[in-house]
């Protein structure tokens, strides 16, 4: 074994490296999609929805009484893609895949978090499978390959974003 490296090492970044697997077998499965068009409510709600067409249409559209009561976040992240990348459908979905893999570390570290404040030895295998599950799981298609469900996944990402930093204020 090389020096410097221990079998506590490893075995502590096992969990880590098996996460980045359920991150790239999650990658593959929505692969697919990233090829895809807009789908169904898409249409009208992104690309017929010039409030979401670029960061200043997003911001005049934002005072407005039904821009608030719908989806600002969600409708901002939309604005983001299209200033990246136009109306291209496949940025809106590579953003969702990208924080669908970005709630799925969080998903891993809250399971850690909780699994470790209880004690367990093997908090960090229990927050994997946790994880994993979110990860791969085919309830989460629905939230990654159509685009108007990206509320879905900004529900799951801002939910552990929250549970995590109250555990920490906590700690």
């Amino acid at each position: 074994m090389p020096r410097g490296i221990t079998s506590h090492r490893l075995r502590a970044a096992l969990p880590w490296a098996l996460l980045a697997a359920g991150g790239v077998a999650a990658a593959a499965a929505y692969a697919p999609s990233l090829d895809a068009g807009f789908l169904f409510d898409d249409e009208a709600g992104i690309a017929g929805n010039p409030a979401v067409h670029g960061l200043a249409a997003w911001a005049e559209a934002l005072p407005a009484k039904e821009a608030i009561a719908g989806r600002p976040l969600t409708e901002l992240t939309f604005a983001i893609d299209a200033e990246r990348a136009g109306l291209q459908p496949a940025s809106f979905h590579e953003t969702s895949l990208a924080l669908h893999l970005l709630a799925s570390l969080l998903v891993f570290l809250l399971g850690r978090t909780l699994a470790r404040g209880a004690g367990h030895p093997a908090a960090a295998w229990i927050a994997l499978a946790a994880a994993l599950a979110f990860t791969l799981h085919p309830i989460q298609t629905e939230s990654v390959a159509y685009v108007s469900q990206r509320a879905e996944i900004l529900g799951s990402l801002l939910a552990a974003a929250s549970l995590l930093a109250a555990l920490a204020a906590d700690a």
